[in-house]
């Protein structure tokens, strides 16, 4: 019975949630990797929002068959409870009818095991995908890092050909990864060549401060930042806040963002 529930919830969700992102068609920005996506979320929502772009994000790391359907409606898990997974199938409807519904959602893609990537891609169609980095984690369920390299290169074969890819520059496995041509590319990292690149990190008693460097417009720019958290993954989320919103915010990629509705 807990089987056949679950199928039929899955695939209730997932059509459901379509029909959303068909009505609404707001930019989907999609983050994957080993580590690190949950960070890189709050940090683009926090800036995207501080900068006036209505964004949304889930309060938990939905990112799953059924968690990626959730983070996309907003709403709780059921758990293992049939009676506030009922729930949830009602609360879901009322998507439809929303009048506030966001311009940007910025969603995770959880891969464990082969086919995932795909599973998930039949269900949203990213705008702009960040890679955070690839290890070997989950690595128990492929057969080698090549296999799971290609769940990662199908994200990217499957961004919008408009859209944005953001790769760790640092990460020598992205670095090994097969683009299609076309593709529009931004790497970040503390390695040379990175297009955003690091610098200057110093840390104090209470704070840490780097600089990033990039080019606008063909004008190099630097610019220093200081953070009140440690640690490499808090510059890194950073830094990938402050791609995407500098690319949503150029007047040439301003179709990116949906009209707002009202």
């Amino acid at each position: 019975m807990k089987i056949i529930f679950k199928i039929i919830l899955q695939y209730y969700l997932k059509y459901l949630t379509k029909f959303i992102l068909f009505i609404y068609k707001p930019t989907i920005i999609a983050i994957a990797g080993s580590a690190n996506k949950t960070f890189v979320r709050y940090e683009i929502t926090r800036i995207l929002n501080k900068n006036g772009i209505k964004t949304r994000t889930n309060n938990k790391s939905f990112n799953t068959e059924i968690g990626l359907p959730l983070a996309v409606l907003n709403l709780q898990s059921g758990y293992n409870s049939y009676k506030k997974w009922l729930s949830v199938i009602v609360k879901a409807l009322f998507n439809i009818f929303s009048s506030n519904y966001p311009r940007v959602l910025v969603l995770e893609l959880g891969i464990s095991n082969p086919g995932d990537m795909k599973y998930l891609l039949s269900i949203i169609k990213p705008d702009i995908s960040i890679i955070t980095d690839i290890t070997q984690r989950y690595l128990e369920s492929f057969n080698d890092m090549d296999i799971m390299a290609g769940e990662y290169e199908l994200l990217i074969k499957k961004t919008k050909l408009s859209g944005l890819i953001i790769l760790n520059n640092d990460n020598a496995r992205i670095n090994k990864l097969l683009i299609p041509n076309l593709k529009n590319i931004i790497t970040f990292g503390f390695k040379d060549g990175s297009d955003w690149r690091i610098t200057n990190a110093v840390k104090t008693e209470y704070k840490q401060l780097i600089n990033i460097n990039f080019s606008d417009h063909n004008l190099k720019v630097t610019k220093q930042y200081i953070l009140e958290r440690f640690g490499q993954h808090h510059v890194y989320s950073l830094t990938i806040g402050l791609i995407i919103n500098h690319y949503l915010n150029e007047n040439n990629k301003a179709q990116l963002l949906p009209k707002k509705i009202h």
